[in-house]
């Protein structure tokens, strides 16, 4: 899928500008992870049970404690990012959220 290749460009354009965190410990952040290694330098989830221990040796923060300045990368689709960037929006770091589906 053409999605998920744009997400990766996305996430490696951001790790180029910044300290790149991803939001979630699902499929999708370690699927990212695989993809793009030492650029990813933390996790972000809402989940209590999550927060506070680590993945794959990274860090895994409360959005509340995500390292000030960052970028946390959204990888959701639109839809769900839209409402998770609302909840987010006012933490002190940057919320990217993901590229639209394409429907190619």
């Amino acid at each position: 899928m053409r999605w998920l290749g744009d997400l990766a460009a996305l996430a490696e354009a951001a790790a180029a500008r910044g300290e790149l965190g991803i939001f979630g410990t699902s499929i999708a952040a370690v699927w990212l992870y695989a993809r793009l290694g030492s650029k990813i330098r933390f996790f972000v989830d809402e989940d209590p049970s999550r927060v506070g221990k680590t993945l794959f040796g990274l860090p895994v923060h409360a959005p509340a404690s995500a390292p000030r300045g960052s970028i946390v990368l959204l990888a959701l689709v639109p839809e769900i990012a839209r409402a998770v960037a609302g909840r987010l929006a006012q933490h002190p770091f940057e919320v990217l959220h993901p590229p639209p589906l394409s429907r190619a």
